[in-house]
């Protein structure tokens, strides 16, 4: 289930990032091997995303942009990997 869905959808997930503005989360962050496959109005963009200060932290990062009134982020996530 998306988060979004779980609490209270956009406003829930926005109340939730609201805390976070002005507070760095980490120090550095690195976009190792970035592959974009794109195929009509829609791509897929995966990376590891390398994360440095506030607990170093490697993970990837699939999203998926469609083109609807521009390029918009449809859907991401993160995967911890070890």
């Amino acid at each position: 289930m998306w988060y979004g869905q779980a609490t209270g959808g956009l406003p829930a997930l926005k109340a939730l990032f609201e805390g976070y503005r002005g507070r760095p989360l980490f120090d550095s962050y690195e976009m190792e091997a970035p592959r974009v496959q794109a195929g009509g109005d829609t791509a897929i963009l995966t990376y590891t995303l390398v994360r440095t200060g506030g607990g170093d932290t490697r993970g990837t990062r699939p999203s998926v942009p469609a083109k609807e009134e521009g390029w918009r982020i449809v859907h991401s996530h993160w995967s911890a990997t070890r």
